[in-house]
């Protein structure tokens, strides 16, 4: 104490003169409730001396400045290190109170901070006498303080009677506060239900602090949505529209407990993600349909009757439904379902396949799970539909040039030419790969020295963002080189997801396929997306035509 005492009349000269040489204020934590420990803080210069003062409840700087007697409950010192200082200590006293105070002080500098404590023993009374009956606004504040959990972000005066009802519904909602055992309280889970109610009351009063500035909804950990697997797609496959109405909408409810929450979040944000996806056109819906497919039957999908249509007639089902704008989960579930009624009753003349040759690529429906073709392509050069003057009814790849014409995926030439014969550049399939999976021209996102200030660079960048292309060297991705019938094979590869090789392909030169392209073409190969030449070999290095990538591109991302 005469360490103390001179310490704190060192202060006292210099209390004029002070300039705070703590970086930051101290914090003080719960760092385990059943032994009454609690964790101190804080920013210092490395290697200075910090000492730290807990005064008893009521006592402040003042009264430890003036040597009073029975101030000071417990002291400690420490070194700071590059990470600051810290302090875990059990602190002793049988009967808690709201202001108890931490006094830290370095290099002749001192900050406060008050903070409530009560031993374990305290707060299992408080959970017993709350465990059945009602739960009121004064029981809200007591529980609070108590608990530390004045200071939380969501904690709000204005809301404790939503705070009081929302901690009864979740007692109900779960059996009671969970026990340790049958008659003592789980102090560490009743805090967190502690915050899950105001979790809950945020939501019943409409609290701007449940969301950060993009728009992104905050301690979903808290009530457990975080662990969904749609959370995830509700941060990244939302755009800033979708994040928006999935606010307005959950703020359109109250919710008695957390599954309520759960189960209402879970649905608006499934609507959003076929209305207010992050990509464009509608490719997305066919994945959202096969991964959320039990979700999607429960709320009213029809998806048994939507998977017996053809490719053609799913995009038309996907179309009419993303451009809907329902972002109620049951009127879209309407939606879907009128128009798979509507494709069904009409006839199946579309989707078939052709037999013409392809040196490249088989010929049957589409057997690999990947990209529909968007309705939303980059700008064409020529009319949707155009026919064009050099490519004749009879051309064995004309309806595959048709077709991806049509969707504004392949472009002709000024002269009302297609040029099928001619090869393709890899700038060119990065174009087709970023207009047949919907992406969005990103020029930012193209890294390549070469490959700047182009007509492709929007093109080139969102492919390498997509992940699908890569370059030919470190820094170049020759864009203007016609690409080869592997490189083609590696690209369409990665876009649709294949990773297992399956059967080797017996290629009569094989040995000339280059290793990085190997498992692509095998795994293309035992789907049927892609063949060899008539003598048995696959040409690796050769050049591919625009008329064979026209139906290489129909073979692997549509039923043609």
């Amino acid at each position: 104490m005469n360490n103390v005492k001179k310490f704190i009349s060192s202060l006292l000269l210099i209390s004029h003169a002070l300039v705070f040489a703590v970086q930051a204020g101290p914090s003080v934590d719960i760092a385990d409730s059943s032994t009454n420990t609690l964790s101190v803080k804080g920013e210092a210069p490395e290697h200075s001396k910090v000492m730290l003062y807990v005064l008893n409840d009521g006592c402040t700087l003042a009264d430890m400045l003036s040597s009073a007697d029975g101030v000071i409950l417990y002291s400690r010192d420490t070194v700071a290190d590059q990470n600051g200082y810290s302090f875990d200590f059990r602190l002793n006293n049988t009967t808690g109170g709201d202001h108890f105070t931490a006094v830290v002080a370095a290099n002749n500098a001192y900050e406060t901070v008050e903070f409530s404590f009560y031993p374990e023993s305290v707060k299992q009374s408080f959970i017993t006498s709350i465990s059945a009956g009602n739960i009121t606004s004064a029981d809200v504040e007591e529980g609070a303080a108590m608990f530390t959990l004045k200071g939380y972000a969501l904690y709000d005066d204005a809301a404790k009677a939503q705070i009081a009802s929302a901690l009864a519904g979740l007692r109900d909602e779960n059996g009671g506060f969970d026990m340790k055992s049958e008659t003592v309280p789980d102090v560490d889970k009743f805090t967190n239900l502690f915050k899950q109610a105001m979790v809950l009351a945020a939501f019943n009063t409409d609290n701007a602090k449940l969301y950060d500035a993009d728009g992104t909804m905050l301690y979903a950990d808290i009530i457990g949505i975080s662990d969904e697997v749609i959370y995830e797609d509700y941060v990244k496959g939302l755009n800033d529209n979708g994040k928006a109405s999935v606010r307005a909408a959950l703020f359109a409810s109250t919710y008695p407990t957390k599954a309520s929450l759960a189960q209402s979040f879970n649905e608006i944000v499934l609507a959003n993600l076929f209305t207010n996806n992050a990509n464009m056109g509608y490719s997305h819906m066919s994945q959202l349909l096969t991964k959320y497919e039990s979700e999607l039957t429960s709320a009213g999908f029809d998806i048994s009757d939507y998977n017996k249509l053809s490719s053609s007639k799913k995009d038309a089902v996907c179309k009419k439904t993303v451009s809907s704008n329902k972002t109620a989960l049951t009127l879209l579930a309407d939606v879907f379902n009128d128009e798979v009624a509507n494709q069904s009753s009409k006839s199946n003349s579309s989707g078939q396949s052709s037999s013409g040759n392809y040196g490249g690529a088989g010929s049957g429906s589409n057997n690999t799970p990947g990209y529909v073709v968007p309705d939303t392509p980059a700008e064409p050069q020529n009319p949707e539909g155009a026919e064009f003057a050099d490519v004749s009814s009879e051309h064995w790849a004309a309806e595959y040039i048709a077709a991806l014409s049509q969707k504004g995926v392949i472009n002709g030439y000024a002269d009302g030419s297609f040029k099928p014969e001619g090869n393709v550049t890899r700038a060119e399939f990065a174009k087709i790969m970023v207009s047949v999976m919907g992406l969005a021209p990103d020029a930012a996102a193209c890294s390549f020295a070469d490959s700047q200030n182009l007509w492709s660079t929007p093109y080139i960048g969102a492919a390498l963002k997509a992940g699908i292309i890569s370059g030919t060297g470190e820094t170049s991705f020759s864009p203007e080189s016609e690409i080869t019938r592997e490189q083609a094979a590696a690209i369409i590869g990665r876009a649709l997801g294949v990773e297992d090789k399956g059967t080797q392909a017996e290629f009569t030169d094989d040995g000339s396929i280059s290793d990085w392209a190997k498992d692509y073409i095998y795994a293309l190969s035992a789907l049927g997306i892609i063949n060899g030449k008539p003598d048995g070999s696959f040409s690796p290095d050769t050049q591919l035509t625009r008329a064979e990538a026209a139906k290489l591109i129909c073979v692997a991302f549509t039923d043609k």
